[in-house]
């Protein structure tokens, strides 16, 4: 990379030299090593459990557990600050291996699609986290897990279920209601073990990423009514057991982060050329018998990092940090023990303080893990496929209900809070665009170029130099903070003095 500046911009480059070029380098705000992630200290449940995920399931706006268990599914209410209760009820007695949330039937609440080695069940939750049996038996295969998604383009959730030896499911919500259709499709026979679903070939529908164990991973394309058919591509055969879909490398397209299950076989990214082609990143991520992956800006710094569940061999869980560029570098933490069982794991911000924290489930009899995120940085996570059934303001908040549901994690939310602390009221917000670099919004900002700290109509890296002298001062002018504070974060910082520099180039 080559560095272009006048005598007086390299003077001042130089006396940052020590503090600013590392950083460029390295691309996170937090050293190799420092702690992002605490125990909490709670153990929750010993149950053999195998999958977790996360959602508002009693309507108090704090985001709950279901976990699926190889004995009764259990759900863990979160109090608000992080600490969980065992909500003392059990969803059945199968096998289970995978669950989603996601509002099956159109009455407002996150129900519960399982995965089981044998019949799969579909829960119906009441909305205060109690759940019912739809008494559907949908298939009879060894389904290792599920994703939800509106595949068929009608407004509902539909599963795409993962099987083991058997011919990958497509089940489609018939009507909205819950109630599920085979749509006759037995997609491969490669030993699946887990999908993902995005647009991945950019044409506006859902498709499938699938990691099979010991096959190659492949590609299933939509045709947006809920037919899929093979991309023809065959990623790799490294004994794949997850995969996480998320924009890695900025360029607006996902890509893939593959877990590999078996001992001495590294975890790969695989980066999308934007029609649903993958190329592999030359990445080697570990080598600790990967069983779950989840995707989630856990530093703060606008990119996603990986959380990375481990299964026995020496296997801690790990934190890979990114770049912002499709890099991951290993945060050095080692979460759990050395001979730990971990089979799931998901990220949200379970205390409240705006970071993503982690929810660890566990195998082999050892206890579930709450990981509390000590960033202080606001996180974000890769696009849900959308619920399309949540439109409507069904509470009559004045809010849309998908808006509450996607910032709150339900409908519990009356709008009244101030959640970012700017002056206006969550619903004086609703709706209302807030760009400082357009002069017709109504946020009483001063209207700059973000990233244009000299005020010269254009980003360079003199910029960048600029940002990072203001990072030193205490306090900034309106329109300082305007332009420098590059991630909106509230203050000026290292950080955003390397995202201008990135920009410039």
């Amino acid at each position: 990379m080559k560095l272009f500046m006048n005598q007086s911009g390299w003077k001042r480059m130089t006396a940052m030299t020590g503090v600013l070029l590392v950083m460029l380098m390295a691309g996170s705000t937090h050293a190799l090593g420092e702690a992002l992630f605490i125990d909490s200290g709670q153990a929750l449940g010993n149950k053999y459990s195998q999958d977790v995920a996360l959602g508002d399931l009693n309507g108090n706006g704090h985001l709950d557990a279901f976990v699926a268990n190889n004995a009764p599914n259990k759900v863990w209410l979160n109090l608000g600050d992080g600490t969980f209760k065992d909500s003392t009820r059990e969803f059945g007695n199968a096998n289970s291996r995978a669950v989603a949330l996601g509002d099956l039937d159109g009455d407002g609440s996150l129900d519960a699609f399982i995965a089981n080695n044998g019949k799969n069940k579909v829960w119906l939750n009441n909305g205060r986290g109690s759940f019912e049996d739809s008494l559907q038996t949908l298939g009879n295969f060894d389904s290792r897990n599920v994703a939800l998604g509106d595949l068929d383009g009608d407004g509902a959730l539909d599963a795409f279920v993962a099987n083991y030896g058997q011919g990958n499911k497509v089940w489609l919500n018939f009507g909205g209601y819950g109630d599920f259709i085979d749509s006759d499709q037995s997609l491969g026979n490669s030993n699946s073990r887990d999908v993902a679903l995005g647009d991945v070939d950019g044409d506006g529908d859902l498709d499938a990423f699938i990691a099979n164990w010991g096959q190659a991973n492949k590609i299933w394309l939509n045709d947006g009514d809920g037919n899929f058919t093979d991309s023809g591509y065959s990623l790799s055969s490294a004994y794949s057991q997850a995969v996480a879909l998320g924009d890695v490398d900025d360029d607006g397209v996902l890509d893939a982060f593959v877990g590999n299950g078996y001992y001495g076989k590294p975890n790969k990214v695989w980066l999308n050329n934007g029609h649903g082609g993958f190329t592999d990143s030359m990445l080697s991520l570990g080598n600790s018998q990967t069983t779950d992956i989840a995707l989630g800006d856990v530093d703060g710094d606008g990119d996603f990092d990986a959380f990375v569940a481990n299964y026995y061999y020496g296997g801690s869980n790990r934190v890979w940090l990114n770049n912002g560029y499709g890099t991951f570098m290993d945060s050095g933490l080692a979460l759990g023990s050395t001979s730990g069982r971990s089979y799931g794991v998901a990220l949200g911000d379970l205390d409240g303080d705006s970071d993503l924290d982690a929810f660890v489930v566990n195998y082999s009899g050892q206890a579930n893990k709450v990981y509390l995120n000590t960033s202080g940085r606001p996180g974000t996570q890769p696009p849900i496929p959308p619920d399309p059934s949540c439109n409507g303001d069904s509470d009559e908040d004045g809010m849309d209900d998908c808006w509450e549901i996607e910032h709150f994690g339900g409908l519990s939310h009356d709008g009244s809070e101030d959640t970012d602390n700017d002056g206006y009221t969550d619903k004086e917000e609703y709706g209302i665009p807030s760009d400082p670099n357009d002069p017709n919004d109504p946020d009483s900002q001063p209207d700059c170029m973000k990233g244009d700290v000299t005020g010269d109509d254009e980003i360079t890296p003199q910029d960048a130099v600029e940002a990072f002298h203001l990072s030193l001062e205490a306090s900034w002018t309106d329109d300082e903070l305007c332009r420098a504070d590059f991630n909106e974060d509230g203050e000026v910082t290292a950080q955003d003095a390397i995202e201008i520099f990135w920009e410039s180039y």
